[in-house]
This record gives C-alpha cells, sequence and structure tokens, in this order.
C-alpha cells in the first residue's frame, strides 16, 4: 500500500481503538493525541523502506545509498546514550529497533512478529501510564494489516520468509486507493461517533 493510505489506515484504526476502549475517562486532547499516535506509528513498518515517509524524514531525505549508514549510526547513538547516561531502556530499544530496519530488506523484521514485539516492548516502556500504547498498537497493526492485503503479504513469521497474505491488491491501483477513501470515510464516521458518544 502507498503511504497515503497507511496514514488513513492508522487514523482509522486509531479512531477504532478509541470508539472500542473509550469509557468517559478520556479528555478530548487525550483522544486527539492518540489517534495522531496511531496514525503516525502507521508508518513505523517502513523505516526499513528507503523510499517512504518516515525514513526520508529520519535520515534527512539523504540519497539512498548514505540512508543505511545514517539510520544506523542514529541507532548506534540512540544505544550507546542510553547506557552512558543509564537512560531508559525503550531508547536502546529504538536505537535497536533503527538499527536493524537499517538494513534488513524491505517487508522483512519491521512487518513480522518480531517486529511487533518489539515495538510493543518499546510503547510499553515508553508511555508512564499506557494511555498511548494501545493507540501506538493500533497504528502499527494498521500497516500490516494492509500490507497483508498487497500481492506481495507480510513474512508474518520472519525469519521465515512465507508472505502471509489477505488477498492479492496491488499497491497504487484502483483498489488502493479505494481503500484509502473509505478508511478515510470510516475514520470520520467513527470521529462522528466519538463526537456524539
Amino acid at each position: 500500500m502507498t503511504g497515503k493510505t497507511h496514514l488513513s489506515m492508522g487514523a482509522l484504526f486509531g479512531v477504532g481503538y478509541a470508539t472500542l476502549n473509550t469509557d468517559g475517562s478520556q479528555d478530548w486532547l487525550t483522544l486527539s493525541i492518540g489517534i495522531a499516535v496511531a496514525t503516525l506509528s502507521s508508518m513505523l513498518p517502513d523505516l526499513d523502506h528507503k523510499g517512504s515517509y518516515i525514513s526520508k524524514y529520519i535520515t534527512l531525505n539523504l540519497k539512498t545509498r548514505y540512508r543505511s549508514i545514517f539510520a544506523s549510526l542514529i541507532g548506534i547513538l540512540l544505544i550507546a546514550a542510553c547506557f552512558y547516561y543509564h537512560g531508559p531502556l525503550w531508547i536502546a530499544l529504538t536505537g535497536l529497533y533503527v538499527l536493524i530496519a537499517a538494513y534488513v530488506p524491505h517487508r522483512s523484521f519491521t512487518h513480522s512478529l518480531l517486529g511487533v514485539g518489539l515495538v510493543g516492548m518499546i510503547s510499553f516502556l515508553a508511555t508512564p501510564n499506557q494511555v498511548y500504547f494501545g493507540y501506538f498498537m493500533a497504528g502499527y497493526l494498521s500497516h500490516l494489516f494492509a500490507d497483508a492485503l498487497t500481492v506481495s503479504g507480510i513474512p508474518l513469521f520472519w525469519p521465515n520468509k512465507t508472505g502471509f497474505r489477505l488477498a492479492r491488491i496491488k499497491t497504487n491501483t484502483r483498489w488502493d486507493i479505494i481503500i484509502r477513501y473509505v478508511s478515510g470515510i470510516f475514520t470520520v464516521i467513527g470521529l462522528g461517533y466519538l463526537v456524539l458518544h
């Protein structure tokens, strides 16, 4: 799926999570931040793709051949800073995730249960009261769900490379665009429900 479709589905999954888990205790600021967290975390699995929005952003849009080197330096610096300054473990784990994503092929580790486990641990440790943990994971999982709808699928049980596939949609085709707009429509409907509820 394209980056725009991932953002749309991330927002939808964030609204879905809020709709299913809002018991009236979350204020509008918390809900808004949570949905934004889900939307942004939906881009994270594509850190392993040199042409993705998140990869370009983190590596300052460097030329492709320098992106892996720059990303791995960021990962190493996060790990070193965490241990040198006795920082929280989630910073070192974030560095590990970035370091792995810098060198693995696209749709491998970051699109697998191992990747989900690592980002889940990072998110759980980084969120003081776990308010945004569910939103973060909803966004991340939305990306895997969307890519599982494509022809290539995802290697859910990586390092086993067998593709897990729910459909056979080609990226950047009519169906990709339909999914993007349908996700957007249901996101608006979900937000309306949250407002009126």
